[in-house]
C-alpha cells in the first residue's frame, strides 16, 4: 500500500517528515499495530479526534483501542501536506515541524458495512532523542 502525499515543491521538506508520516498512516491502518502507533506520540502529547481530545500516553492508548471497537479495517489516503514552521512548539533538541494535510479513509465495520469519510490533520511533531514523536496531532474528520 502507498501512503505517499504530495508536497510543495517550492519548500524543502526534511525526509525524516515524509518518513514518518507515511509510517504512520501504514501503522495507522492495523489494528494490531497500536503499541507502535502510540509510540509515535511524546509521553503528554494531546490527541483530539473529532469531539475527544486526550492527553498523554494512556489516554492516547485508549482512544486508539476505542477506535478499532466498531471497525474492521481501514484504508488511508493521503492526498496533500502543507509544512510550515512557528515557534509555538519546541522539543529540547529546539527542532519540531508543523504541518496540515488531508485525505480521505476508507472503512470496512464489523458489521459488514463499508463507508468512506474526508480529513485534514494539523500536526506538530518534535525531534524526541533522534526520533520524530507528535506533540500534537488534531484530526477533522467528515463523514
Amino acid at each position: 500500500m502507498d501512503y505517499t502525499a504530495t508536497y510543495p515543491t517550492s519548500i524543502a521538506i526534511d525526509e525524516r517528515v515524509k518518513e514518518f508520516i507515511s509510517t504512520f498512516y501504514a501503522i495507522s491502518d492495523h489494528a494490531s499495530r497500536n503499541d507502535e502507533w502510540v509510540d509515535c506520540f511524546m509521553p503528554d502529547a494531546v490527541l483530539a479526534i473529532g469531539e475527544k481530545r486526550v492527553k498523554g500516553i494512556d489516554e492516547i492508548r485508549e482512544l486508539r483501542k476505542g477506535m478499532w471497537e466498531t471497525v474492521k479495517s481501514r484504508k488511508h489516503s493521503l492526498e496533500k501536506v502543507f509544512p510550515a514552521a512557528f515557534e509555538s512548539f519546541r522539543s529540547e533538541s529546539g527542532q519540531q515541524f508543523e504541518y496540515m494535510l488531508y485525505g480521505s479513509v476508507d472503512y470496512e465495520l464489523k458489521s459488514a458495512e463499508k463507508t468512506a469519510a474526508q480529513w485534514a490533520a494539523r500536526a506538530v511533531l518534535v525531534n524526541h532523542e533522534g526520533k520524530l514523536k507528535y506533540v500534537f496531532y488534531q484530526i477533522y474528520i467528515h463523514p
